[in-house]
């Protein structure tokens, strides 16, 4: 943390009850095969695994609707010498949505407004297509400075500057089962290729799926390192995807074709371990399981992001 964040004023709970800033708990909601809509109820652990809440939504199947409702009775509040901005000034409320397994970063003002402002209400929708989500996505809200016209001693003067030490709010929504975050740790040699595999399991039925028995590392080094996270165009979005697929394909030639292990629905396996997360893979995108070749064809057909487009 830099000494310029702690030289200006943030937003602290005081101001937030002054200014009336409340935030609700996200809604999530999809349609059924019937095309009715489903109401995923949620509690206040701001942790959601979906399929604890509701076991009959699927990310392949399933789009995903967020909704969040954001209000601020007195925005005046938080103007002016007591506030965290000049009156001439401009504020946003804004949201990042981001994930590394679904590959995407976003940035968005979902409200911007000024002094003169009174009783604002948000309500922020996003719609998740199926088959678009993997793992776990992070949603972040803030207030920041939007325009700035004038600025104040100890307040903030950059445009973009987050204006409270933590979100507003924060949630993370898990989409899939076990097997659906790949463990991804960074190394750093400007002498290596991109990223490589790590797999060092004894037992595959009770050996837990984390990094300390298998893992992807990304080497920061490399030049295309920045993109991976870069949502900018296909080739980032694929290039990323096609390493977690590659090193899927890997865990499973190595775990039923090289050792022979038997995996299926009827395995005696323990929770969370990398034959679960095995069998999530080979079930859930149908990859078939008889050669070497065959893994490795239809997991790269079946977990292909535009394959479908």
């Amino acid at each position: 943390m830099s000494s310029k964040f702690l030289l200006y004023k943030l937003l602290d709970e005081n101001l937030m009850k002054e200014a009336g800033i409340y935030l609700s708990l996200p809604k999530l909601s999809y349609a059924d095969v019937l095309n009715d809509e489903k109401t995923i109820e949620l509690d206040d652990s701001y942790s959601y695994k979906i399929n604890e809440y509701d076991s009959i939504w699927s990310p392949t199947e399933n789009e995903l609707q967020l909704t969040q409702s954001i209000s601020i009775k007195h925005p005046s509040k938080l103007f002016g010498l007591e506030g965290v901005t000049a009156q001439e000034n401009t504020l946003a409320i804004a949201v990042k949505i981001h994930s590394r397994t679904s590959n995407f970063t976003e940035n968005l003002i979902l409200k911007k407004f000024g002094m003169k402002d009174s009783n604002i209400e948000i309500d922020f929708e996003e719609v998740f297509e199926p088959n678009s989500l993997r793992g776990t996505i992070f949603f972040e809200y803030y207030l920041i400075v939007h325009e700035l016209h004038n600025t104040s001693l100890f307040q903030a003067d950059e445009i973009g500057m987050q204006l409270s030490s933590e979100p507003l709010l924060a949630y993370s929504v898990s989409v899939d089962g076990d097997g659906s975050e790949f463990p991804i740790e960074e190394f750093h040699d400007p002498e290596s290729g991109l990223w490589r595999i790590w797999m060092d399991w004894v037992d595959v039925y009770s050996d837990s799926f984390d990094s300390s028995n298998i893992r992807i590392l990304i080497n920061s080094a490399h030049p295309l390192y920045d993109r991976l996270y870069t949502n900018t165009n296909k080739m980032n979005q694929y290039t990323l995807n096609n390493i977690i697929v590659s090193s899927i394909i890997l865990v499973i030639q190595k775990a039923i074709i090289i050792d022979q292990n038997i995996i299926d629905e009827d395995m005696d396996a323990e929770p969370n371990s990398i034959a679960k997360a095995i069998w999530y893979w080979v079930s859930t995108f149908n990859i078939q399981i008889d050669s070497l070749e065959d893994i490795s064809n239809s997991a790269h057909a079946n977990l292909d992001p535009f394959s479908k487009e």
